[in-house]
């Protein structure tokens, strides 16, 4: 999963192994004082973050890499 814009990141609410269902929060982005929340576009297992809380990321850089559930 990859950011939509270039932000700082907030909270994560996942960690590497945790199983995810579709539309469920993965991380929160502040961009301009706005919210931005990344989803989970199906469900699927965290096998690795690729951010950290407070960090900066750029608009299209890796926050999650998920491996499709079957």
């Amino acid at each position: 999963m990859r950011s939509p814009v270039t932000a700082s990141v907030w909270p994560i609410a996942v960690e590497a192994g945790e199983r995810v269902r579709t539309g469920q929060t993965i991380v929160v982005l502040e961009a301009m004082k706005s919210e931005v929340v990344v989803v989970a576009p199906g469900e699927g297992i965290v096998e690795r973050l690729h951010c950290m809380p407070g960090g900066l990321v750029m608009a299209g850089q890796n926050l999650v890499t998920l491996r499709v559930a079957l």
